[in-house]
């Protein structure tokens, strides 16, 4: 009876422990407008045409300068499994010379994070807007329909 006991404390000493649950990343799917923006460290003033991005299920995106909506449609890719969760943004090539912007993101609630450079740029690992390269961070709200 003793040595069942010594067994049962033997397994539960060399069981594996509980994990905890992998952390859920909120999607960025929804239309997102600027709170704040700051490029290459320096705060950029909203403008009054508030600036706005939308981002679909299916893997598009576009972003508007108060009404007006960008005319090409755009792609994106997130990697939610990063730490951070990483964001790749496609563009027209006729818009800009480098057509991706590499970044990363967090939603909190209501409020959607956003760090990236272009121009093919390295990746942010941080949340903050760097001269070398220049990064944008964005400070987006979730517009309620």
């Amino acid at each position: 009876m003793i040595a069942l006991h010594l067994l049962g404390a033997a397994l539960a000493l060399g069981a594996p422990g509980l994990k905890d649950p992998p952390k859920r990343v909120q999607s960025v799917v929804g239309v997102w407008v600027a709170e704040s923006f700051t490029f290459a460290g320096k705060p950029r003033p909203p403008g009054s045409r508030p600036i706005r991005y939308e981002f679909t299920a299916d893997g598009k995106w576009y972003s508007y300068r108060g009404e007006r909506k960008t005319a090409m449609e755009r792609t994106y890719f997130t990697n939610p499994k990063a730490d951070p969760p990483q964001i790749d943004l496609n563009y027209d090539p006729a818009e800009q010379e480098a057509p991706i912007g590499r970044g990363i993101f967090k939603v909190e609630g209501d409020t959607l994070t956003l760090c990236f450079v272009r121009n093919n740029g390295t990746r942010p690992t941080t949340f903050e807007s760097t001269g070398e390269p220049p990064a944008l961070l964005y400070v987006l709200k979730r517009v309620k329909e």
